[in-house]
């Protein structure tokens, strides 16, 4: 009987391994070079457009997940260091009231928030968790990719 249950939890198991490929999240992320869509919104926090730039970071962002808010410190000074050739859009889900006490002193038109409440823009750019950031040239082509606390000064002035 002690076999019977062996066979039959490693015959789940390898059914298991064998259908799981095609139910698992796709992963997200960007071929460097690759053009991505703009961030497209009719709603912005505090009805604050991003200014243009050369490059932009697009920040995935939900006020609910430390490491998002610990992110802003560094995404902000990173604005601060690169004037005006770098903007940050960081895209929510979260409502207004959510999201406004946790970023307002960081809003300018070089930081701006693009509201995602029906995840539209999540799931154009395929992204599944958060902090997510892609770096992007004036073209959209992606320049850099990953956490958003990973993105330093150094990639940024490295990148073209």
């Amino acid at each position: 009987m002690k076999n019977f249950y062996a066979m039959k939890k490693n015959g789940f198991l390898l059914l298991l391994a064998w259908i799981a490929p095609l139910f698992s999240l796709q992963a997200q992320n960007a071929a460097l070079g690759e053009r991505v869509s703009e961030v497209k919104t009719e709603t912005w926090l505090g009805g604050v457009r991003p200014m243009t730039a050369p490059l932009t970071v697009i920040a995935f962002f939900a006020a609910s997940n430390p490491a998002c808010v610990k992110s802003l410190e560094q995404l902000y000074a990173l604005t601060e260091k690169s004037g005006e050739r770098l903007r940050v859009i960081l895209v929510t889900r979260d409502d207004d009231a959510k999201i406004s006490p946790v970023v307002t002193p960081y809003l300018s038109p070089r930081f701006t928030v693009a509201f995602d409440t029906d995840g539209k823009i999540f799931k154009n750019f395929g992204v599944n968790y958060v902090p997510f950031s892609l770096l992007t040239d004036a073209r959209n082509r992606v320049l850099w990719q990953g956490n958003s606390l990973h993105l330093t000064d150094k990639i940024v002035s490295s990148a073209q």
